[in-house]
């Protein structure tokens, strides 16, 4: 599947305005914290609260060492990769339209893959 339409302008204004961020995540948050242990993993019980958020900002990837993949499963939920270059590292975002606007359901901080 492709990108839906209106995902890039979401996408995009999500980096720009903190309070549309916030306002955009489905809180208490799944996921997992960077650098998970195998504990935290293997529970799935982990939640990142709105008191704890960080904002996240927008990646430059041609300066970075980082690579993105965006893949939709349907019109109504993307899943961001991002990756490190050498392939042991990455973070995992999901997100999914409620209600008609897209909202951030899923963050895994950045963790070494298995």
């Amino acid at each position: 599947p492709t990108l839906p339409e209106d995902f890039l302008a979401f996408y995009q204004r999500f980096h720009q305005d903190s309070l549309f961020q916030i306002e955009h995540i489905a809180f208490p948050l799944p996921g997992l914290p960077d650098r998970a242990d195998s504990l935290t993993i293997q529970r799935a019980d982990f939640r990142w609260e709105r008191h704890d958020w960080r904002m996240h900002r927008p990646f430059d990837f041609e300066l970075s060492e980082f690579r993105r993949e965006f893949v939709p499963f349907n019109e109504n939920m993307v899943e961001e990769r991002i990756l490190h270059r050498n392939g042991r590292y990455a973070m995992v975002r999901r997100f999914a339209r409620m209600g008609g606007e897209w909202h951030l359901i899923y963050y895994a901080g950045l963790n070494r893959l298995q």
